[in-house]
Order: structure tokens, then sequence, then C-alpha cells
């Protein structure tokens, strides 16, 4: 499923908004927050993704 993503300049100011898929080919800013955290006692890795969903 392809969300809709709030797009920004370079100031942060708002744009538009479009969807995922687009706003990664046309390399646009956008806001969405990953962390990837590695557990090397138990060998596994964990996400947590915020967005504006």
């Amino acid at each position: 499923m392809d969300e809709l993503l709030d797009i920004f300049d370079d100031q942060m100011i708002h744009t538009g908004a479009a969807l995922r898929s687009q706003v990664h080919q046309a390399g646009w800013w956008h806001q969405t927050f990953h962390c990837w955290l590695y557990d090397d006692v138990a060998a596994r890795v964990c996400c947590f993704c915020k967005g504006d969903t």
C-alpha cells in the first residue's frame, strides 16, 4: 500500500503531498523516522518507524 506523505522544500516549508513511491523516486524531502536497533546477544534487528500515519 502506497501512503500519502507531506513534502517539504529545503527550508522545511510544506509544498504539497505525494505518494511514498513518487516522493522517493523524485528525492523530495519528507518527514519520517526510522530507528534500527541490533541486539547482538539475541542476534536480531528491531525497527521502529514513525511517519505521518
